[in-house]
């Protein structure tokens, strides 16, 4: 909905303000949110695995190798 002083709607109108610059700290806790998120989805599925490291990577779709780096991070 734009509100305007007359009949026409100009640009002036339709002007936005650019949002905000994500601020250093917003995005650390963005990565360290996601960090997070990654590491308890694949500790769940390496015990839906019944702790069979090649099925469990075979259930998140990376190599054995990425698994095992994922695991020494967490």
């Amino acid at each position: 909905m734009v509100f305007g002083g007359g009949t026409m709607v100009t640009l002036q109108h339709l002007a936005m303000d650019p949002p905000p610059p994500l601020a250093p700290a917003n995005a650390r806790a963005l990565r360290e949110a996601i960090r997070q998120f990654e590491s308890q989805h694949v500790k769940d599925v390496l015990a839906e695995a019944r702790f069979d490291k090649r099925e469990a990577a075979r259930m998140l779709e990376i190599s054995l190798a990425s698994l095992y780096r994922k695991l020494g991070e967490a």
